[in-house]
């Protein structure tokens, strides 16, 4: 089966998400990233109050301790606002404008057969054979074949102009020389494991903000008068 093919930003940006539910590599990465910096936040929350007394800190905080105060902003940034700068990233990397310097927009002809998957575009032509395919996952659109734990061949089926029976063969030939199925089934089990979709994420770390932005020009300042308090009566 051969088809002519040309990709949109949708598509990358389809993949982008794809790859983040369904690669290893893309989750440790996530994982070392994100414990890293939560550290550093969390270092950098303990820097800011460590000198102030329980005493003045009850004053200021009525409503939690000292240690209730830190597992408030190192939760926040675990569950809020890092995810959501991992997002942000993604789509600034996904945007138009620095998809459509790269070449993956270009048109190619794609053939598909029981021997493999061929691309040829701008006359130079890659051949990968279904062994070399390590997983296979799909959207509503879309095929992706992983040739790597984070490439993949993306195939629209929307922008191919298949026929119904052609749409049919090709799935077929997907299925029974890759484990498509299984694929599915784990990507369709991570994404109900989400909490939040982007947009909560976002409100929410504007609350995020708003509402230590206004503790802070109370407490700010009555943090450092503590911090100095402090350290007269014990100096």
């Amino acid at each position: 089966m051969i088809f002519q093919q040309k990709l949109n930003t949708e598509d990358i940006l389809a993949f982008r998400k794809n790859v983040r539910e369904t690669s290893r590599q893309m989750k440790n990465r996530y994982l070392l990233v994100g414990s890293i910096s939560a550290i550093i936040y969390f270092l950098y929350i303990l820097y800011k109050t460590y000198n102030v007394p329980d005493v003045y800190f009850i004053e200021l905080f009525p409503t939690y301790s000292k240690w209730g105060f830190y597992i408030f902003h190192l939760a926040s940034f675990i569950f809020i606002i890092y995810p959501t700068l991992v997002e942000l990233s993604y789509y600034q990397s996904g945007s138009p404008v620095f998809i459509k310097r790269s070449n993956v927009l270009n048109e190619r002809e794609v053939n598909v057969d029981h021997l493999g998957i061929s691309i040829e575009s701008k006359g130079d032509t890659n051949t990968y054979k279904w062994e070399n395919i390590l997983r296979v996952s799909e959207d509503d659109l879309r095929y992706f074949l992983y040739i790597t734990d984070t490439k993949a061949i993306i195939i629209n089926i929307e922008t191919i102009n298949l026929t119904e029976e052609q749409q049919t063969l090709l799935k077929q030939l997907i299925r029974e020389h890759t484990n498509l199925s299984s694929s599915i089934d784990k990507t369709e089990n991570m994404k109900r494991t989400g909490v939040w979709s982007f947009k909560t994420r976002l409100m929410l770390v504007f609350l995020y903000i708003l509402i230590t932005g206004i503790s802070s020009q109370d407490w700010g300042v009555t943090l450092k008068e503590a911090t100095q308090g402090s350290r007269k009566t014990f100096c």
